[in-house]
């Protein structure tokens, strides 16, 4: 078991390295590290050499990063090891981040310089810019009653379980874990202590079910040209990641359904605990990847052929990421930087939003100790 925990960490330090590295490659080719790239550009040699050398450079990350492994893998003491790998993580995780912010703004920074060097045929002042009334008059996404129907079924079965079980569950209830899978601390039985995970289930349900209603709201990207194929390919892709996400949803679900059964189920044999962990991350990360590849951001990927000329609106992105627009009242936009949404910062709603995400889980986890 000390093995596969071993490699357990080394995957959580290997998905977010693939997870940073493969940015620029699910982004938009209209839209790369923040920057509008105009369309006779998107497949100059310059670009395309930009993306490879920032993605190459920071998969090899992994090479020095996997070395502490290999040394943990000699060590005898099962506690020194998990003390070890566990602050290690933590280490490979923010040299992982540091080394993509340093690549991502020295990759920005030259990829400025060329767009200034490099003139382009595209005058966006000429051209006009097509709005689709009808976007969003055939819904493209799963309605939200699938996403509280199937949450809502796994959160049942766990409080159903739950108090049926009830005077069995023991009077300490297992928090934590060493590399064997052991429990190693413990929280006395109590109402909120047992239903710790359902609650936080019900916490999930609540942000998947936004998630995938902002999909919907998230507002229409402006092209200047081949609008009804990008529409196209914009709902094509957000009904994709709608099916993702609710795919997200279950495999989490299932997770901390088996996390309740595991921790009040008394003589319980925590060994299946570790795998699932994996397979629910490996399975996520994989979901993902295969949308960000297919599709890229608003479905770029789907027609290769054609390059997209959108609005340039770089004025707005805060180095490439942060959305701050204070004349646009919509609250949910797509990312310009990488896939998926992000919120307009410059209203209120957007920052009670990330408070509201933020401090929840950590209060529970106050109220849990």
């Amino acid at each position: 078991m000390i093995y596969f925990f071993i490699g357990f960490m080394f995957l959580m330090t290997l998905l977010i390295n693939i997870s940073l590295a493969f940015t620029p490659r699910i982004s938009r080719r209209s839209n790369l590290f923040g920057l509008t790239i105009p369309s006779d550009l998107q497949n100059s040699e310059e670009i395309t050499h930009l993306v490879y050398f920032f993605t190459k450079t920071l998969l090899s990350l992994n090479i020095p990063l996997s070395l502490p492994f290999i040394l943990a893998l000699l060590m005898k003491d099962v506690e020194k090891t998990t003390n070890f790998l566990s602050i290690y993580l933590l280490a490979a995780m923010l040299i992982n981040f540091l080394a993509f912010l340093i690549l991502y703004f020295d990759t920005r920074r030259k990829l400025a310089h060329f767009l200034l060097e490099t003139p382009s045929k595209i005058n966006q002042s000429k051209q006009k810019i097509t709005v689709d009334l009808s976007f969003r008059s055939n819904p493209f996404i799963l309605p939200n009653w699938v996403f509280v129907f199937l949450n809502g079924s796994f959160i049942l079965f766990s409080l159903v379980y739950t108090f049926l079980i009830y005077p069995k569950i023991p009077q300490e209830i297992p928090t934590n874990f060493d590399a064997m899978m052991q429990p190693t601390s413990f929280s006395s039985k109590s109402l909120f202590t047992v239903l710790f995970a359902p609650i936080f289930q019900v916490f999930l349900l609540v942000v998947f079910t936004v998630t995938n209603g902002a999909l919907l709201k998230a507002k229409q990207e402006s092209v200047l040209k081949d609008s009804k194929i990008y529409n196209q390919n914009d709902r094509q892709f957000r009904k994709a990641t709608s099916i993702s996400l609710l795919f997200t949803s279950i495999l989490m679900q299932t997770l901390f359904t088996f996390i309740q059964w595991m921790t009040i189920t008394p003589n319980t044999n925590y060994s299946l605990f570790l795998p699932l962990i994996v397979l629910t991350l490996v399975s996520i990360v994989g979901i993902n990847l295969f949308i960000g590849f297919k599709y890229r951001q608003s479905g770029e990927g789907l027609t290769p052929e054609v390059n997209f000329d959108t609005r340039t609106d770089d004025d707005i992105w805060k180095f490439g990421v942060f959305y701050y627009n204070p004349q646009d009242p919509s609250i949910w936009v797509m990312k310009k930087t990488g896939m998926g949404l992000t919120t307009n910062f410059a209203r209120w709603e957007s920052w009670l939003l990330i408070i509201g995400l933020l401090l929840i889980p950590i209060v529970m986890a106050l109220f849990f100790k």
